[in-house]
C-alpha cells in the first residue's frame, strides 16, 4: 500500500523492505488446496479421520513443497507451521469433530423460536456474510440453501469472519490498541524486557516502526499544509498550490521532502521542526498583542488621569466659591442678627473669653406660631395649641386614637423642621438631648430599663433568653419617640411611645396618656395592654459600658453649651450642611470656640423672605 501510494502520487522513493507473509496466508486460506479447505473437505467425508487429514497435509505441503510447513515424523497426528514469531507444532486429534460442530436440527430450530430476542437473533444469523436475517421474507429459501448453511463448518465460518473483517478494515481507518504482557508470572511491578521485546516483534510493531522511519510517514494535502504552515513563507499570497508549498519548504531549509500530485510527503521528524518555527511566530504575535494592549491601557489611563485632574480642579474651584459664599453669608447673618430688636448685647470681657448669652427675643414668628425658648436645657419650643382642660387635668385622662394621631402629626412637622429627618440617628439623638434628657435621666443616671439608641434586632437578642414580661425602653429608629420592647410567650413585642404636644406620653394604640415614662412603665406593670393579656414584670438592665453614653448627654453649663444655645435660639427652617473657609476658622465672627454649632436660614420680618435660601451649617474646628 505504501509503494502504491508513492506511485500514484508520482514521487521517487526507495523500495521499502518488509517481511511478506503472503505465502503463509495462502497456506491457510488458499482454495482448493489450503489447510482450512482440506479440513472442510475431510469433515464432509464419512470415513475420514484425523490421521488421513494429516496425511493429506503432508502430501500437499510436505517434502519442502511449502516453506512454512514441515512434517513431524515422530508423531503421525502432528505437523509443524513456521509462523512469523517461530515454529509451532499442532496435534490434529479431534480436528474433524470440532470442525463439524454438529448440532441437531431440532435444537437449532428450538433456539430460532426462543422467547429471548438475543438468542433468536443469533440463530437467525448468516455467518457467511456477517448479517442477520431480520426480514421474514428472506427466510423463504430453498432446501438446498438451508442444507448448505447447516453443513457450514467452523473453519468455513472462521474464514468468512476473517474476510468480513478485512473488508471492513479496508473500507475504514482502524486504530489498533496493542496490549502487551509485562511478564509471564502475572506479578505486579515486574517487567521482563526480553518477553516484552518478543511480543513487539511478533505483533509487527517494530517492523511497522522501521517502515514508518524509512518512508514518508506524514502526508498532508496542499490545502492542509498551507493552512497549517503558511506563516512560514514570506510570500503571503492566497495560492494553495504546490508552488506555495515548495516556497514554505525551501524557506524553512527542510530536506528529504517530496511533493506529489496532491500531497506533501514529509519525514517523521519534519512536523516537529515546523512546529518550532511556528512557535516563534506565535510568541512574536503574543508579544505584539501584549505591547499593543499596554499602549491602549496607558492611553486610557492618561485620558482618565486628565479627566480626574480636570474634575479635581473644578471641585476645588467650586469649593473655593462655596467658601467665599459662606464667608459672605456668615457676615450677612451676623449683621442681620445684630439688627434684630432687643436688648443690646454687652461687650466682651477679654478675661471671661465669652460674651454672655443675650436674653430671649420675641419675633413675629415666635409670637404667632411658637412658644419662645425658655433657655433651660432640656426644654424646647412647641407650636402653641390650646389643650382642653379635660385632657390635662391628671394622668388618668384618655384621648381617642384620632386625637392622638392629629396631635403627634402636628408636632412631628415642627420636630422635623427643627432636628431633621426622624429616620436619621443624629436627628433622634439631638431630639433626645434637647427634649428628653431631663425627663429620662435622674440624678445623672439613666433608669435600668433604658437602653439608649439600640436597634430592634439588638433588643430582641437581649430579651431572647429573658422571662415573659421582661422589658426595656429604647429610642425609636424611625420616629421621634421611644419603643417599648418586651418578651411575650412566642416572640418579642415592640410598641411605639409618642410624646404629645402637652409633654405627656402615650403608647400608640392605647387611649391612656401618662405624665412620664416612669409612670407609663409602672402603669403597665399592673395593667394589661389592649392586645396582650400580660403585664410587664422586670426590666432588662442595660450595660452602659457597651453603649455610647456621651451621645445621649447634652453639653451643659459650659462655654460650648452657651455657644450652642446662642445660635439655636434663631428661628429655623429645613437645612443642609456646608463648611466654612479656613479664614473663618482663624478669625470667627463669634468670639468663642465650639466643637459643633449650627446656623440655619432665618425668616425674620423685614429681613429675609420665604424664598431666600441660605447655607445653614457652620463647622469650625474643635479647639481645646
Amino acid at each position: 500500500m505504501e509503494m502504491a501510494e508513492y506511485e500514484s502520487e508520482g514521487i521517487m522513493a526507495e523500495t521499502l523492505t518488509f517481511t511478506d507473509n503472503q505465502s503463509f496466508l495462502e497456506l491457510f486460506m488458499a482454495k482448493p488446496v489450503g489447510i482450512l479447505s482440506l479440513l472442510d473437505d475431510e469433515s464432509r467425508l464419512p470415513k475420514a479421520t484425523d490421521q488421513t487429514f494429516v496425511e493429506k497435509l503432508n502430501y500437499h505441503f510436505g517434502s519442502n513443497k511449502h516453506e512454512c510447513y514441515s512434517i513431524n515424523r515422530n508423531n503421525k497426528y502432528s505437523f509443524t507451521i513456521h509462523h512469523y514469531a517461530g515454529k509451532v507444532s499442532y496435534c490434529a486429534l479431534g480436528f474433524l469433530e470440532k470442525n463439524r460442530d454438529t448440532l441437531s436440527d431440532s435444537v437449532v430450530d428450538m433456539f430460532k423460536h426462543s422467547r429471548d430476542d438475543l438468542i433468536r437473533l443469533l440463530f437467525h444469523g448468516n455467518p457467511s456474510d456477517g448479517t442477520t436475517n431480520s426480514n421474514k421474507g428472506l427466510q423463504h429459501r430453498t432446501a438446498a440453501e438451508k442444507d448448505a448453511r447447516n453443513r457450514l463448518t467452523v473453519g468455513a465460518q472462521y474464514r468468512n469472519s476473517l474476510q468480513i473483517l478485512m473488508d471492513r478494515m479496508c473500507a475504514s481507518h482502524p486504530v489498533f490498541m496493542r496490549c502487551l504482557k509485562p511478564n509471564q508470572q502475572k506479578q505486579a511491578h515486574l517487567f521482563d524486557d526480553a518477553f516484552v521485546r518478543a511480543q513487539l516483534r511478533y505483533c509487527g510493531m517494530l517492523e511497522t516502526t522501521r517502515i514508518r522511519k524509512e518512508g514518508y510517514s506524514v502526508r498532508l494535502s496542499f490545502d492542509e499544509f498551507v493552512q497549517k504552515y503558511g506563516l512560514l513563507s514570506k510570500n503571503h499570497s492566497s495560492d494553495l498550490s504546490s508552488i506555495k508549498c515548495r516556497h514554505i519548504l525551501e524557506e524553512t531549509n527542510l530536506t528529504n521532502w517530496q511533493l506529489g500530485k496532491t500531497k506533501v510527503f514529509l519525514k517523521y521528524y519534519h512536523p516537529e521542526h515546523l512546529e518550532k518555527l511556528m512557535n516563534k511566530y506565535r510568541q512574536a504575535a503574543l508579544l505584539i498583542q501584549r505591547r499593543f494592549r499596554g499602549h491602549i491601557a496607558r492611553k486610557q489611563f492618561k485620558k482618565l488621569k486628565t479627566i480626574f485632574i480636570t474634575s479635581k480642579n473644578e471641585v476645588n474651584q467650586f469649593c473655593t466659591h462655596i467658601e467665599n459664599l459662606n464667608s459672605q453669608l456668615v457676615r450677612t447673618l451676623t449683621q442681620l442678627n445684630d439688627k434684630l430688636p432687643g436688648k443690646t448685647v454687652p461687650a466682651i470681657n477679654p478675661e471671661d473669653g465669652l460674651r454672655p448669652r443675650p436674653p430671649a427675643r420675641e419675633s413675629s414668628l415666635n409670637s404667632s406660631s411658637h412658644v419662645s425658648n425658655t433657655g433651660t436645657p432640656g426644654k424646647y419650643s412647641l407650636p402653641t395649641t390650646k389643650v382642653s382642660s379635660s385632657t390635662t387635668t391628671n394622668s388618668t385622662n384618655t384621648l381617642t386614637s384620632n386625637q392622638l394621631m392629629v396631635d403627634y402629626d402636628s408636632l412631628l412637622s415642627y420636630l422635623t423642621l427643627k432636628y431633621g429627618s426622624p429616620g436619621e440617628r443624629e436627628s433622634c439623638l439631638r431630639w433626645f438631648r434637647d427634649t428628653q434628657y431631663p425627663y429620662v435621666c435622674q440624678k445623672g443616671t439613666f433608669p435600668s430599663w433604658f437602653h439608649g439608641n439600640i436597634t430592634r434586632h439588638r433588643a430582641e437578642e437581649l430579651l431572647a433568653k429573658q422571662s415573659i414580661g421582661c422589658f426595656l425602653v429604647r429610642l425609636s429608629e424611625s420616629r421621634f419617640g421611644f419603643s417599648l420592647s418586651f418578651r411575650a410567650e412566642d416572640r418579642c413585642r415592640h410598641y411605639m411611645i409618642n410624646q404629645l404636644k402637652n409633654l405627656k406620653y402615650n403608647v400608640i394604640g392605647e387611649a391612656k396618656v401618662h405624665k412620664s415614662l416612669d409612670e407609663l412603665i409602672e402603669y403597665y406593670r399592673t395593667h394589661e395592654l389592649s392586645n396582650w393579656n400580660g403585664r410587664l414584670t422586670e426590666p432588662c438592665k442595660a450595660d452602659w459600658s457597651q453603649y455610647d453614653h456621651e451621645s445621649l448627654t447634652p453639653i451643659q453649663n459650659s462655654v460650648k453649651n452657651q455657644a450652642y444655645h446662642h445660635i439655636k435660639n434663631i428661628s429655623t427652617r429645613p437645612h443642609t450642611t456646608s463648611t466654612l473657609p479656613i479664614s473663618y476658622y482663624a478669625n470667627p465672627p463669634f468670639p468663642y470656640s465650639s466643637k459643633l454649632y449650627t446656623t440655619r436660614p432665618m425668616m425674620m420680618n423685614n429681613s429675609l423672605n420665604n424664598t431666600t435660601k441660605l447655607p445653614i451649617a457652620i463647622v469650625p474646628p474643635f479647639t481645646k
